[in-house]
Formats: C-alpha cells, sequence, structure tokens
C-alpha cells in the first residue's frame, strides 16, 4: 500500500506541473521582447531594437519619424558617417524624441548609417518599438533611446 500511495502521489505531482506549464501566470498586456543579437536585457551594454510583429500588430510610428527627418549630405566622422538633421525637420517631432536641429545621428542600434540604410529607414523603422539612436551634440556623442507607439 504504500508503494500505491507514492505512486499516487507522483502521478498527482506529474499532473499539476503539466497542467501549470500550459496555463500562463502572465498578466494580460505582459510583453516579451526578444532582443536583436540574443542579448540578456538585464546585462549592460547596447540597447538592441524589438522587432515588432508587424504583419499582426501593424506599423509603428517609426516610418512617420524616419520619413519626417530632413538630414544634409553625409558628413564623414571618425570610423563612419554622420547625417546632420536640418531645421527644417518638424521640431515638435524632434522635441518628442529628445533630439534637435544640428544633432548628427551616426548610427542607429549600433549599425552605420550610409545611404542605402538612409534610404531604406523608413521601413526599417516601421516594424520597430524602439530603436537606440547615437547623435553627435556638440563634439559629444550621445545615445537616446526612442519608442514608437502603435497606431
Amino acid at each position: 500500500m504504500p508503494i500505491a500511495g507514492a505512486a499516487m502521489i507522483a502521478i498527482v505531482a506529474a499532473a499539476a506541473l503539466w497542467q501549470g506549464a500550459s496555463h500562463s501566470s502572465a498578466i494580460p498586456g505582459d510583453e516579451y521582447v526578444l532582443l536583436q543579437g540574443g542579448r540578456d536585457s538585464t546585462l549592460p551594454g547596447p540597447i538592441g531594437a524589438t522587432p515588432a510583429a508587424a504583419g499582426y500588430f501593424g506599423e509603428t510610428e517609426g516610418r512617420d519619424f524616419a520619413e519626417s527627418l530632413r538630414l544634409g549630405p553625409p558628413k564623414p566622422r571618425i570610423g563612419t558617417v554622420g547625417y546632420e538633421i536640418t531645421g527644417r525637420t518638424d521640431r515638435e517631432l524632434l522635441v518628442r524624441f529628445g533630439l534637435q536641429p544640428g544633432d548628427v545621428l551616426v548610427s542607429i542600434d549600433n549599425l552605420p548609417l550610409d545611404p542605402n540604410r538612409m534610404a531604406g529607414l523608413g521601413n526599417e523603422l516601421a516594424a520597430l518599438d524602439k530603436v537606440e539612436i547615437a547623435y553627435e551634440r556638440g563634439g559629444v556623442i550621445e545615445d537616446r533611446l526612442v519608442k514608437f507607439q502603435r497606431r
């Protein structure tokens, strides 16, 4: 009888584990983000892009952001090329994202900018919830996490 009781306890415990694994304990509205490159977001280091499921959730306002930027011609920088944000860019947009005319964009998500990438930037950012933008202001390179809302 003790063996049968132990077997019954094992069966009940296994069923409880299986049932717990099949039900999520996530609270509605929780979000899970996979960072580009598979980095653990709790570790120090660069912040990676969070590609959104564009087909399911729709675009973010990243396309509007990219297409609203008015940039000057490429400027050589140490090891890269930068694009200066001109005064023709909507000031409200710049303030909202913590940028200003004269800032020189040097990378997005730690990837360099070049004419080919800049041409497709609207499509790239339309699928992202957030990006890390590196820019030069007053001779100092700064990083800013820019978050985009869903449409």
